[in-house]
């Protein structure tokens, strides 16, 4: 069974929900690319102090121990 660890910047996922909570679903995808655009334009003023870990990582998981063990990269041990 796959697992999703999603690990994210705290203020990076503020702006995430805050827009889920605000913006129609419909839309999100195309207003974060619209702020993604223009975020240099508006607040380029601004000292840019980065990220010293990628502000958004997605992990997938794999867990062998519930399913086929035939599946598992691993060798099983001959009993």
């Amino acid at each position: 069974m796959d697992k999703l660890v999603v690990e994210m910047d705290p203020d990076v996922k503020a702006v995430c929900d805050f827009m889920g909570s605000n913006i129609d679903p419909g839309k999100l995808v195309v207003v974060a690319r619209a702020v993604a655009d223009l975020a240099p334009v508006m607040w380029q003023h601004f000292p840019n102090v980065g990220f010293y870990d990628p502000p958004l990582s997605v992990r997938r998981i794999t867990d062998y121990s519930m399913g086929n063990p035939f599946q598992s990269p691993l060798q099983q041990a001959a009993t």
